[in-house]
């Protein structure tokens, strides 16, 4: 018996609440493909964005990916908004422009590995910690064993701290959006010390990487900084300050 291909012929997009995401002729494998298809990446995220994100924001988006959760963004913002989208895995830019361009957005995207962090410089010890992108071309990882170098030297991503990352784009952001695959971490050991600009921060954690413990060091540290729980959706949470 000759056995067929699930989707022997793609769709040229799938549709996401009104969001526009190429599949036929993206790098994604198969299963990726169905699942945007069914409507399901980042529902929990996108669920959030869509609450708590307002017309006129300044949006850090860290952890841009493909741009799907950057385009929900850029909607909820409006012509009177801005995002800032960062991510460290270059091999994304192309298909991140292209879901922007087929929504009607224009995207502000840096290519760094963002230490999630107000400070001047990020400590060297971080940057030794090495990325790499991971098995999901969706996003990118931390590795133990290849690391990038602290400032960018046209091989890699560089580290760059939140403020460096806003000071040089001229962000003054009143969000903060992070999905950083266990980079928030951090926030256990040294604290955010965001801005009172911010005044909302939408925060994927992922304890499987950290761990449960650490997972909720890491909310705490936004609690300790003035920030007050105001949504959860699955691993997503919402927090809102005066």
């Amino acid at each position: 018996m000759t056995r067929l291909p699930f989707c022997p012929v793609w769709p040229e997009i799938a549709l996401l609440e009104g969001i526009q995401v190429p599949i036929r002729n993206s790098p994604f494998p198969p299963r990726l493909r169905r699942h945007l298809m069914r409507g399901g990446y980042e529902t929990d995220e996108r669920r959030l964005v869509q609450q708590f994100v307002k017309p006129g924001d300044e949006v850090l988006e860290v952890g841009a990916s493909c741009g799907v959760v950057t385009s929900f963004l850029w909607r909820q913002v409006g012509p009177q908004g801005r995002v800032v989208s960062v991510d460290g895995n270059g091999a994304l830019k192309p298909f991140f422009d292209e879901v922007l361009r087929r929504n009607g957005f224009s995207g502000n995207w840096v290519e760094a590995i963002a230490y999630p962090v107000w400070a001047e410089e990020a400590p060297v010890a971080f940057g030794a910690r090495g990325f790499a992108p991971s098995l999901n071309p969706l996003g990118s990882t931390v590795s133990a064993d290849e690391a990038v170098p602290s400032e960018p030297d046209g091989e890699g991503p560089g580290v760059m701290t939140l403020r460096r990352i806003a000071e040089t784009t001229g962000l003054r952001p009143t969000v903060l959006v992070a999905d950083i695959e266990g980079t928030e971490g951090v926030w256990c050991e040294t604290a955010p010390s965001l801005p009172e600009s911010v005044k909302t921060v939408i925060l994927e954690i992922h304890p499987q990487l950290i761990g449960v413990a650490s997972a909720g060091a890491t909310v705490q540290a936004l609690l300790d900084e003035g920030f007050r729980i105001t949504g959860i959706s699955g691993l997503v949470f919402a927090l809102g300050r005066p």
